[in-house]
């Protein structure tokens, strides 16, 4: 064969290649778009699920399920709020009880240094300025920190303080040098119609 021969040779495209190359892209390309676009028959099914959230999100609360909230509320508000007024009462009668006690010291250091009590109200204010002293029990109150004092015998030996407290309670003390010694009592107001003295029976605690 010549250089002549060779040179008229056409060469001619792989079989088939050219065609394969271009098409397999494009195939891909319909494939992937096939797998996410829904079907028809798919369609109406996600538009179903979609309506189902929308109602689930819009439903709101039933009447049954107000009431069973209310119902609970009710219980703990009516557990709560004995619970607290108990707190609250024990609190004004400890706080009664503490000025009684405080006044009853403050007597004890002014019958230290004259071997007697007094009731009078600059004595007691000189020594315990925290509180007020009044000698008639209509003037006590539960506000104000507010004690009764009086005083019997001659040297005055025998001394009764009250306080009242916030709950409606009166707190009575005692004290006298010799026997009983300090003695108590608890009593109701209005503390003007229930004040101890020198001779009313009281008990060894409140």
């Amino acid at each position: 064969m010549g250089r002549s021969g060779y040179s008229r040779m056409a060469i001619k495209p792989w079989p088939g290649r050219d065609d394969q190359v271009t098409e397999q892209p494009q195939q891909l390309r319909n494939g992937l778009f096939a797998r996410s676009r829904p079907s028809s028959k798919e369609k109406p099914e996600v538009i179903e699920r979609l309506c189902q959230r929308s109602e689930r999100e819009e439903r709101g609360f039933t009447l049954i399920e107000l009431m069973v909230v209310v119902l609970i509320i009710a219980i703990l508000i009516a557990i709560a709020i004995p619970t607290f007024l108990g707190a609250r009462q024990r609190a004004q009668d400890r706080a009664a009880q503490s000025n009684v006690r405080n006044a009853l010291t403050a007597e004890k250091t002014f019958f230290t240094d004259g071997q007697a009590y007094t009731e009078q109200a600059s004595d007691m204010t000189a020594i315990e300025p925290s509180l007020s002293y009044t000698n008639t029990a209509a003037s006590m109150a539960a506000t104000g920190n507010i004690v009764y004092i009086k005083v019997y015998g001659t040297p005055a030996t025998t001394l009764v303080v009250g306080a009242q407290s916030g709950s409606g309670k009166c707190f009575w003390v005692r004290d006298t040098t010799g026997a009983p010694g300090t003695q108590y009592l608890q009593t109701s107001s209005p503390c003007s119609g229930s004040v101890p003295n020198d001779t009313t029976a009281m008990t060894s605690s409140w």
